[in-house]
């Protein structure tokens, strides 16, 4: 779940009547304005039966939510009044920061310089390194047929390793004047997290609270959002910044 972004929530209800069934009736999440949640319409259920419906929730803030209550309403069956009640159903919803970056933005210069270097072994990476026999072990796509036709020995392919691409982003949480700057210094190292571990980086995170080293693949990015969703900011006053470092 990200701030911002609507999701769709599956609402269950179910009659515990055992001879009647229950008509037309409206379900609406109870919360604060942090939250905005659509209503849900049932409009039969039979005697111990169960039904479900969908509505859309769009949280505007990140972090946990608690969701305590429903009210169930209904204007059944003259439709002059409408009554209901208030049903306790318990949950907590932790929501992740807003990633907005959808392309390459225009610092990612900075730190995109620092790609793939060259290391000075053999290994899977894209530049070309030399010629050898083959042998069994080898993936019959890396055969050098050129080579082949000259000197009628299976020859294969071999490449320079490559390192991994790693990157740091390094969040100074300080406390601004302002909530809406720290929350758009989050979003942007959500964003940031997002983008490079996409785009196959191994990312850390390093803020004035807590520390996180590089890792890649989706695992990770959870991680760094879970951090996200929950940091605060630190004691010391100034103006949140957000910068990623090539290691």
């Amino acid at each position: 779940v990200f701030k911002g972004a609507p999701v769709v929530a599956r609402l269950k209800a179910r009659n515990c009547k055992r001879l009647f069934p229950s008509f037309s009736f409206s379900v609406r999440e109870l919360t604060d304005a942090s939250v905005v949640a659509e209503d849900a319409y049932f409009l039969k259920i039979e005697p111990l039966g169960e039904d479900m419906r969908t509505a859309k929730y769009t949280f505007r803030e990140r972090g946990v939510h608690r969701l305590s209550y429903f009210k169930v309403a209904t204007r059944f069956p003259f439709g002059l009044f409408l009554k209901g009640r208030e049903e306790p159903s318990v949950r907590e919803v932790l929501v992740y920061p807003s990633i907005k970056l959808k392309a390459r933005p225009a610092l990612m210069p900075a730190y995109s310089a620092y790609g793939a270097e060259r290391a000075s072994g053999k290994g899977g990476g894209t530049e070309f390194r030399g010629l050898r026999d083959y042998t069994f072990a080898d993936d019959s796509r890396r055969i050098h047929w050129r080579s082949v036709a000259k000197t009628g020995k299976l020859s294969v392919k071999e490449f320079e390793q490559e390192r991994e691409r790693k990157a740091v982003i390094v969040f100074e949480n300080l406390e601004a004047q302002k909530k809406s700057a720290f929350e758009d210094a989050v979003d942007e190292a959500a964003s940031y997290a997002d983008y490079l571990i996409n785009d196959g980086y191994a990312v850390g995170l390093k803020t004035l609270t807590c520390e996180i080293a590089p890792r890649a693949g989706k695992d990770q990015l959870e991680r760094i959002l879970y951090s996200l969703a929950l940091i605060t900011p630190a004691r010391s006053k100034g103006t949140p910044s957000v910068k990623v470092l090539a290691c």
